[in-house]
């Protein structure tokens, strides 16, 4: 063999050799993330308040098969079982001391097992709702002397709590400016009956409006 043919030869080894991916280079193949993350998560819905601030008796629920793509306006859950399971909310973990429940009777929340410092034998079982934001809320009296109107609450169904429910004739403040501390003095008035919107503050229920002492609108200062 001649020395261009060496060459040639030589070269076109060369080319083969580039176009080959080197055995040591692992090729990337898709991956796909297992479905099993190792939390156990169920929804449960509230029945009563727990004894302690967050907790709460709860039903595990299960959906209910019979209405699967219902359009009637039914709930898609019914109570897989009664058996009480005290549920944390933990968005109630750390409240105020003068602690008022933020869940009201029906309301649905997403739980998971987690143990405690103290190693206790059985799982506590935390979670968080599944309803956020202001709540729906029917004053039971009219603006009185004080800051404060007891309200019955909207529940899941629609219906305002009655005697014996959770949401039931709970505690709502009203934040009032210029120093005033009588809501009757105040606008907008709350009138027995009416509705309005309140919202959980660190286990305290506070009315969505400000109240202004109405004699502003007559006069400069309210003096």
């Amino acid at each position: 063999m001649d020395t261009q043919s060496r060459v040639n030869q030589a070269a076109n080894a060369a080319a083969k050799e580039r176009l080959q991916s080197p055995q040591t280079i692992q090729q990337p193949r898709a991956m796909r993330a297992s479905g099993d993350s190792g939390v156990d998560i169920r929804i449960f819905e509230v029945q009563s308040a727990g004894s302690g601030d967050g907790l709460y008796n709860c039903y595990e629920q299960s959906l209910d098969a019979t209405y699967w793509g219902s359009t009637s306006g039914v709930d898609l859950f019914g109570n897989k079982n009664t058996t009480v399971v005290k549920v944390l909310n933990l968005q109630e973990s750390f409240v105020s001391s003068s602690y008022v429940p933020a869940l009201v009777k029906y309301d649905l929340i997403a739980t998971w097992e987690m143990d405690d410092d103290g190693e206790t034998s059985t799982s506590r079982r935390v979670g968080v709702p599944l309803e956020h934001g202001p709540r729906l809320v029917k004053a039971k009296a009219s603006a009185g002397s004080d800051a404060t109107i007891n309200c019955n609450f909207q529940l899941r169904n629609g219906e305002y709590a009655v005697s014996g429910e959770l949401g039931y004739s709970v505690s709502v403040t009203g934040l009032m400016s210029m120093g005033e501390t009588q809501m009757q003095n105040c606008i907008p008035f709350v009138e027995e009956g009416k509705e309005y919107w309140a919202v959980n503050v660190r286990g305290k229920w506070m009315f969505v409006n400000n109240f202004w002492p109405y004699c502003i609108t007559y006069d400069a200062t309210c003096g």
